[in-house]
Order: structure tokens, then sequence, then C-alpha cells
């Protein structure tokens, strides 16, 4: 059976059940279970037709922002990494000044050549 045809069983069962002189004899406990049965079907279903439809648009806002966010962490990996070998040229360049006073300020302009500023 499929869920139309359970779900209309139980329906008209509910009613019989209802309208027949056995419905004394029938529990609220098992009445309640039968109406709950419904409510289950019709909530599955619901949930089925949700699930079906195309991705909501604050689904599709919050890729997009994550996707900014994505891009804006490259970017500061990037920018992080350029200052990284700046300030190694840097370190270099301070060393060897120290080590070789003469060559000092050979060492100064290839430094401005290679990073831009001192």
């Amino acid at each position: 059976m499929i869920d139309n045809e359970i779900k209309k069983a139980l329906e008209c069962l509910h009613k019989r059940i209802l309208k027949s002189k056995f419905a004394e004899e029938v529990t609220e406990t098992e009445i309640m279970g039968l109406v709950n049965s419904l409510d289950l079907i019709n909530r599955l279903r619901a949930e089925n037709e949700r699930l079906k439809q195309p991705a909501s648009a604050s689904f599709l806002f919050e890729k997009a922002k994550l996707d900014e966010l994505s891009t804006r962490v490259v970017e500061f990996e990037s920018n992080l990494k350029a200052k990284i070998k700046a300030e190694a040229y840097k370190e270099f360049a301070e060393r060897v000044k120290e080590k070789i006073f003469p060559l000092g300020m050979v060492v100064d302009n290839l430094l401005k050549e290679m990073v831009g500023d001192k």
C-alpha cells in the first residue's frame, strides 16, 4: 500500500470506530494511536514536500557569506605570507649589515628594491 492508501484506510477505520456500536469497546489509547498515526503521516508528507523544494534563500545567503569569508581568509593568508617574506628579507639585511659594515648602503638599496620600504 502506498501512503495515500494507508492514510485513507486509517481515516476510514477511525470514522467507522466512532460510528460503530463497538465504539465503547475501543479504548481512548487505541483511538489516540490511530490519530497519532495519521498526524505522523501528514508530518512526514509535509517534510518530504519541503525537502523537494530548491535550496532556501537563507541557505543561499549563508553559503554566500561562507564563500566571502573563505575568499577573505585566502587573501589574508596571501598578505600574511608577503609580510612574513618581507620581514625575513629585512632581518637578513640587518644581519648582513651587522657582519659586513661597508656593504650596509648596498644592502639598504637592495632591500628597498626587494621590499619597497625600509
